[in-house]
């Protein structure tokens, strides 16, 4: 599992109101250093990351997290934040199944589409 950094837990803290609020970027580094233990045992609790949105993916109109991708055994729920050149995009839409969670294509203006090279800052519980 990647290690929050102090620039990750900074941005998760400024991302949101409701995170802000909460200190949501400080209480997931508490999470993960109570979880890092048993980070190689199958069935762990929390990951997070960034990766970028791929040729691959767009081609087939499919972005998936998938739990087994993750090393985790389910997924309960789920932050995703997608910027793009460095500015956070809004009104992200996305299915979750306990096995997966994949971002679903705008079907309305205003709603996120996403692009190659696209950031997707996640957080997969």
């Amino acid at each position: 599992m990647a290690t929050l950094t102090a620039t990750q837990i900074t941005q998760l803290n400024n991302s949101m109101e409701a995170a802000q609020r909460i200190g949501l970027g400080t209480r997931l580094a508490v999470l993960e250093s109570i979880t890092s233990a048993s980070s190689t045992i199958p069935g762990r609790v929390v990951t997070s990351g960034c990766r970028v949105i791929t040729i691959a993916e767009i081609s087939a109109s499919l972005v998936v997290f998938s739990a087994s991708s993750y090393g985790l055994s389910a997924i309960n729920g789920f932050i995703i934040a997608p910027f793009r050149t460095g500015s956070a995009m809004m009104g992200v839409r996305a299915s979750q199944s306990a096995s997966a969670v994949t971002i679903i294509p705008a079907q309305a203006a205003g709603s996120y589409i996403p692009v190659v090279n696209d950031a997707l800052n996640y957080i997969l519980f």
